[in-house]
């Protein structure tokens, strides 16, 4: 059996899941919240068609979204792509396209700096914003982090947001 990155998580929060897991800034997760997360977060990629060893990018500050990310993304079987923040749209565009990226996990902000740029990324078929942000210039399907949790383990799947589908 493989270990991936994730079983960490699930095996901390098993043994202990009252205890400090990520801290950033004033907010502190728990073992058992961010299980939580990594759980619904990796269910709702598994459910946008992400499979083992599809790349997924984030480009995101460090932050407890960045954590949850990590360990989200291997749990949909996924390969995590760090992306730095610091970087420009073209290159962003140029790692996307190297690696041939499925997904990219991004803020507001960044999406409307990126989306010219992401229109020359033939390979990436969704972006998931972890703001709640309105943006969809990429011309690609762009979810929301929070609409995956609320709807971990519903019957009405990954909290597609389906009036951002386009």
């Amino acid at each position: 059996m493989d270990y991936l990155v994730h079983h960490m998580a699930r095996q901390s929060a098993e043994r202990t899941p009252e205890s400090e897991a990520v801290v950033h800034g004033a907010e502190r997760l728990d073992y058992a919240e961010l299980w939580r997360r990594v759980s619904s977060f990796g269910a709702g990629l598994t459910e946008l068609g992400v499979r083992r060893g599809d790349r997924v990018g984030l480009f995101l500050d460090p932050s407890t979204q960045l954590v949850e990310g990590i360990f989200g993304v291997s749990h949909s079987g996924g390969a995590f792509v760090p992306i730095h923040h610091g970087l420009f749209p073209q290159q962003v565009a140029h790692i996307i396209q190297d690696s041939g990226m499925t997904g990219l996990v991004t803020d507001g902000s960044r999406l409307s700096k990126l989306a010219p740029a992401l229109r020359e990324c033939p390979s990436l078929r969704f972006i998931v914003c972890v703001d709640g942000s309105d943006r969809a210039e990429a011309g690609l399907p762009v979810l929301h982090i929070e609409s995956m949790r609320s709807a971990a383990g519903s019957s009405s799947g990954a909290g597609r947001c389906v009036e951002h589908d386009l």
